[in-house]
């Protein structure tokens, strides 16, 4: 397809947070307190990491019942329409008839579901291959002008995702995350990467904190079409992460050179 600038810049907020709790209400209220302090009409995208329910708990995610999830995005909804912006719940872990999905829910300004998103690369070292059924397909949004390509976590390491993003025309691609500090230069270094390859802006959002067993997490990053970074959160801690994106620095990428020209589309 033929590519075009969004017409505006849009401003993003991640919210990098410790969701260990193995109480869902607890973890959410984490999260509201968080987005709360995020002023009503300064930002037209709120990201959340992976896993924001119930972590990697897996005895009680495998307890889940159909439509659970939707007690937990009930204020996120509400707070979309308060705030007058889209809001990437990154993903909770929910019950889809016989099947488990890590799945990523996108509300729209009005407090619907403007898209769903299954992550479709199961990682082993967090036995997700065990309990969770893959999605197959890949979700884009209109968010004010721009084109967002939405993927999870380990979908990282699989290039010919974003590649066909960028083929599909995105001009962002946002990764919420659950990624260990034990491997955040592979997380640093192939955000860059991904970015530069795609000509996108890339955002990862990533929790931040230790949970019971020591695992360390941080480093949510936001880089730029040449792999700039423009922000980034590298303490183990709750934070929040603003950008304000500029179509000009994708327009440059571009009048440079076109990095998918004649090429792809890529098989998945």
């Amino acid at each position: 397809m033929e590519w075009k600038p969004p017409s505006g810049e849009l401003r993003v907020c991640g919210i990098q947070a410790g969701l260990f709790s193995r109480d869902a209400m607890a973890n959410r209220q984490e999260l509201l307190e968080l987005c709360r302090t995020i002023e009503p009409g300064s930002c037209d995208l709120i990201v959340t990491p992976e896993a924001s329910n119930l972590y990697y708990h897996y005895d009680l995610i495998s307890q889940l019942k159909g439509g659970e999830e939707e007690e937990y995005l009930e204020p996120f909804r509400k707070l979309a329409g308060e705030h007058g912006c889209h809001i990437l719940v990154g993903s909770l872990m929910v019950r889809d008839g016989e099947h488990l999905r890590n799945r990523s829910h996108l509300l729209a300004p009005d407090g619907t579901t403007a898209g769903t998103y299954d992550k479709m690369h199961l990682i082993r070292l967090f036995s997700e291959p065990e309990y969770f059924t893959p999605g197959h397909d890949p979700l884009t949004a209109e968010i004010n002008g721009w084109k967002v390509g939405i993927a999870l976590c380990y979908d990282l390491r699989f290039a010919e995702l974003f590649l066909n993003y960028a083929l599909a025309g995105c001009h962002l691609q946002v990764l919420p995350s659950c990624w260990p500090d034990v491997r955040v230069e592979h997380w640093y270094h192939l955000h860059l990467a991904r970015a530069q390859e795609t000509q996108c802006y890339f955002i990862g959002v990533n929790h931040g904190g230790t949970d019971n067993n020591g695992r360390t997490y941080r480093m949510s990053i936001v880089a730029d079409p040449d792999s700039v970074v423009l922000a980034k959160l590298p303490e183990p801690a709750p934070g929040i992460m603003r950008v304000t994106l500029q179509p000009e620095v994708l327009v440059r990428q571009k009048e440079m050179y076109d990095l998918l020209a004649g090429r792809g589309p890529f098989p998945m």
